[in-house]
């Protein structure tokens, strides 16, 4: 019996009138005033990188759906697909699994206090790839990174910001721009990435080692406001982080290492060699990156912290890597940026 196709829509019409009776009614609300006013609250509060990224997805998804407003009745999930499709066409997997997963928390955040919200989202694969390329330098690589020498001036000054931040425990760019100058040898931070949302405000010392104050001690400042000159280099972080990575790039190639060098690898390089290498305890390590402690377990409820456990573990970490016969002296390593 052949198929009456205005049956089909007049079945599908009916269906659908159904499921917009049965489906949580959302009340009026621009989501993308609610979002964008959202994203300046994270800047206030420090998280400006996520802030940037959480803008950076719903600019795409407004310029996708060709609109500056958009109600949140009308984020539904074949809205949801066809951006989706369209990013697989224009980015990576992983990069337009990205963007709706930050479209996915802001449009969760602007329904936060609705219990029936529907969720568009639903039965949408964002679960991201495992990275298939470890952002981390060998033992070996970071040892040729400290005995380079005769670089071009930013080159070098790249150089030794990167092994600055490997001695330190691969301590955040966005913390030593602003680092205040040490006191007894001895540097005091509260991690800005996670300062506001933990009860410790992520607070860090670091001792500082002679290897890390001999590469450091030709950017140290000279007013005194904060320890590295940088702010004279850059008036802006993200330009010097930059200026950074592009000379790491260069210096990179100039030691054939076959990675896209940047900022990111002296922070996993560090917790690599320390686990691997030395097989420290990955609670340390953490603790050394300053991660959030995991405080269900009687380790962190009963014990008291240990200010000077992650000063320990770097200097293991700089002894393993540089007590080498290759390693020239600190005067030959070490030339003026």
């Amino acid at each position: 019996m052949p198929i009456n196709e205005d049956i089909i829509n007049q079945l599908l019409s009916k269906v659908d009138n159904i499921e917009s009776i049965l489906r949580p009614q959302l009340p009026k609300m621009d989501f993308a005033a609610e979002s964008y006013a959202h994203i300046e609250d994270l800047k206030t509060t420090g998280r400006e990188n996520t802030a940037c990224s959480y803008k950076r997805s719903l600019d795409r998804f407004l310029k996708f759906v060709k609109m500056s407003q958009i109600d949140i009745c009308e984020i539904k999930k074949p809205l949801i697909l066809s951006f989706y499709e369209h990013l697989r066409n224009t980015v990576s997997l992983d990069c337009a699994k990205a963007y709706c997963v930050d479209l996915r928390v802001l449009y969760n955040y602007c329904t936060r206090y609705l219990d029936t919200a529907p969720n568009p989202f639903k039965n949408i694969n964002l679960r991201r790839q495992l990275r298939r390329r470890s952002r981390s330098l060998t033992a070996s690589d970071i040892l040729k990174i400290y005995n380079a020498h005769n670089l071009p001036k930013n080159t070098e000054l790249a150089r030794r910001t990167f092994l600055l931040s490997f001695c330190l425990c691969g301590i955040n760019f966005a913390d030593l721009y602003d680092m205040k100058p040490p006191k007894e040898g001895i540097l005091h931070y509260y991690r800005k990435k996670t300062a506001s949302r933990r009860d410790d405000q992520a607070e860090q010392y670091l001792k500082l080692s002679d290897t890390a104050a001999a590469i450091a001690a030709p950017m140290v400042a000279k007013s005194g406001e904060y320890w590295l000159d940088w702010h004279e280099r850059n008036k802006q972080e993200k330009s010097f982080v930059k200026r950074i990575n592009n000379g790491l790039k260069d210096l990179a190639k100039r030691l054939k290492i076959t990675v896209p060098l940047s900022t990111y690898y002296a922070r996993h390089s560090f917790a690599t060699i320390a686990r691997n290498d030395l097989h420290i305890d990955i609670f340390d390590v953490a603790e050394c990156l300053n991660h959030t402690p995991p405080s269900n377990t009687i380790d962190f409820i009963y014990i008291r912290k240990d200010p000077m456990k992650a000063s320990r573990i770097a200097e293991k970490v700089q002894s393993f890597v540089f007590s080498s016969a290759a390693v020239v002296s600190g005067e030959n390593c070490l030339t003026a940026c």
